[in-house]
């Protein structure tokens, strides 16, 4: 469907390295995909904070900061990456 479609490309531009898109950041479109199966990205022992933290840096890094790209992406609000930039911060200094 198109809706996934969206998702699978934002979560490939998101998570690629350089300029193109390499085919191993898109789901796999073979007979063992189930519906609800989207792009997973698995890291053994990261935790769903890591993650989070992870994926909002990866997508602000995208967007050139703008948190309000960065939350249209991910499907959050913009004032949750800001909350979880401010919180970031004072646990990075303290």
């Amino acid at each position: 469907n198109v809706r996934e479609l969206e998702n699978a490309i934002e979560r490939a531009v998101v998570l690629c390295t350089d300029d193109e898109i390499d085919a191993s950041l898109l789901p796999s479109t073979g007979k063992e995909s189930r519906p609800g199966d989207g792009v997973g990205l698995m890291i053994p022992g990261i935790t769903m904070s890591e993650l989070e933290r992870m994926a909002i840096e990866k997508t602000l890094d995208a967007v050139n900061g703008s948190t309000a790209k960065a939350a249209e992406i991910l499907g959050i609000s913009r004032r949750k990456i800001q909350y979880r930039l401010r919180e970031w911060a004072e646990q990075d200094l303290g």
